[in-house]
Formats: structure tokens, sequence, C-alpha cells
């Protein structure tokens, strides 16, 4: 058989995309910033579980919304409609699962830094789950990937594997070497840009929780709903798997940049945070003193007010 080298290639750099970007990022969170495992975790299950919940929902609101007079049709405007219903379907689950894991985890989720690691312990299948959910061609590659290197004619035919199955095989196999090479980058692509997307919305939710402010909760609602619903509505317009990557570049663009903007305004607030608490502290040390020398101060300074309402009293 003839090897794709370059679809080689392209299969093994999607999977360095799709689970060394997020699980090298959860390495660097936990070992340099110091975020807690449970945080990533967390994230993690908070998205497997939303996603469980989400696969049941639409396929039996599909089964209910195929045979109203609405969708029959199949016009533009119905399958706007129902990609914003699945897009707000993802949201009420994934963004409300991710809440409940912030919350939970509040007090280890003090640090802007921890947003990023919910929204890294979500992202980590989140590029094959949005291609499972979307026809799965980016999905559905590497599982052929991994069929073709995988192959071993003759430890078929070693099992007794007749002549004409091992051939039919074969030539199955030969397809998927002869598959365009750049196919080989779809999940791992898909990957990154919902990583970025990830890290973002819970960063907002981290925002509603970490400054008591529901409209980042609003806002971390609404995104979704806008991104999940416009995957769904290009893939169920026909656009190509490319055509609709390059539309959510632009999203992956906009992601890093919130992400570093961020990153720039919530580091500088904790740094303030922690200047201020050394700054007291150091105040104190000056002077030699401490909480408990404070309260006797006060007792000091209140006894004479003390002694002269006694004199006054005879």
């Amino acid at each position: 058989m003839d090897i794709n080298y370059a679809f080689l290639a392209t299969n093994i750099l999607s999977i360095l995309l799709t689970l060394g970007v997020p699980i090298a990022l959860a390495v660097v969170l936990i070992r340099r910033y110091k975020v807690s495992w449970l945080v990533v975790v967390t994230g993690l299950l908070a998205f497997a579980a939303a996603q469980v919940m989400f696969y049941f929902t639409i396929r039996f609101l599909s089964g209910v919304l195929q045979n109203t007079a609405l969708f029959q049709g199949n016009s533009i405007w119905a399958l706007v409609l129902y990609a914003l219903l699945i897009g707000a379907l993802s949201a009420i689950f994934v963004e409300l699962m991710r809440l409940a894991g912030v919350m939970l985890l509040k007090s280890k989720s003090k640090s802007f830094k921890s947003a990023l690691g919910f929204g890294v312990g979500g992202g980590v299948f989140s590029g094959a789950v949005n291609s499972f959910f979307n026809g799965g061609i980016g999905l559905s590659i590497l599982i052929y990937f991994f069929v073709a290197i995988t192959f071993n004619p003759g430890a078929m035919l070693a099992k007794g594997v007749d002549t004409a199955t091992v051939t039919s095989a074969m030539s199955q196999v030969q397809q998927i070497w002869g598959a365009p090479w750049d196919y080989g980058l779809v999940l791992g692509v898909e990957s990154l840009i919902m990583l970025a997307a990830e890290i973002v919305l819970a960063t907002f939710v981290w925002k509603s929780v970490a400054y008591g402010q529901g409209v980042w909760f609003a806002v971390a609602f609404l995104y979704r709903t806008l991104l999940i619903g416009g995957i769904y509505f290009l893939n169920m317009i026909g656009w190509k798997v490319w055509w609709i990557e390059a539309v959510l570049a632009a999203v992956l663009a906009l992601n890093i940049y919130l992400i570093y903007t961020y990153w720039k305004e919530e580091s500088a607030i904790e740094e303030d945070e922690e200047f201020a608490e050394i700054d007291d502290e150091s105040d104190d040390e000056d002077f030699g003193i401490d909480d408990d020398d404070t309260d006797e101060i006060a007792e000091v300074i209140d006894q004479p007010d003390d002694d002269q309402k006694e004199k006054k009293a005879e």
C-alpha cells in the first residue's frame, strides 16, 4: 500500500492540537500558576455531563420538531430558528453546569487563572464534540486514520480471514490513504477554535461569580447560543468544511484577543490587591504592631474616659 505521508503528518499534528495543547495548558496552569487540579477536572466533568444531557435533549426535540408544519418545508427561517434553538440548548446545559462548578469550587477559584482552568478542562474534547454534533467530518477522518495505520493484512490472514475479505479491506484502507492531505487538519483546527471559545466562555461565567454580576452569565449564554447556532446553520445550508473553518478563524482571533485583554486586566487587579495586603502588613511591622497590640492600644486610649466617668459618678 502507498502511504500518504502528508496525510499522515497532518493527522499527527491534528492529534497534538486536539489533545496536546489543552493538556499542556492544564499542566502550565497547575504547575506554574497554582491552579487547583480540581478546577480543571471539574471543568472537564461539567462539560461532559452537559454534552450528555444536550445529546438526549436534541434527539427528543428533533423527533418532535420534524412533525411540525414550521420545520417540514425546510425554509431558511426554519433552519435559522432550529440553529438558534440548538445553540440555546447547548448554552443552557454547558454554561449552567459550568456555573455550578465555579460556585462549588468558589474557594479554589478566586484567581482569574482558575477561569482559564475551567475553560481548558471543558475544552479538552470540545473540538471532537463539536465535530460529532455537526456531521463528524473531522472526527471521522481521525477514526479512519487510526484504522489505516493499524491495518495489518498479514495478521488478518494468520487469523484465518479469507483472502477476498483481506483484499477488500486493503482496498478500503488505500482509499483512506488517498484522502486529501488537508483533511487531516480539520479536527485539530476545530479543537483549537473551540478550546479558545471555551476559555472565553468560562471567563464570562467566572466573572459573573467573582464580581456578583449576572450580566456576565447572560453574555456567556448569548455568545454560546450564537456560536453553536451559527456552526449548525452553516452545516445545514451545506457549506464546505473549510469555509466554515475560515469563518471560525475570525472567532478564534476575537477569542485570543479577549483572553489576552482579560489576562492583562485581571492580573493588574490581582497585583494591586496583593500589593495592598503586603503594604498593610509592612505598616504594622514597621511599628511593631500586630492585632493584639492594636486592641491593647485601644483599651489604653479608652481608659481615661472610663476613669472620668467614674469620678463624675462619685
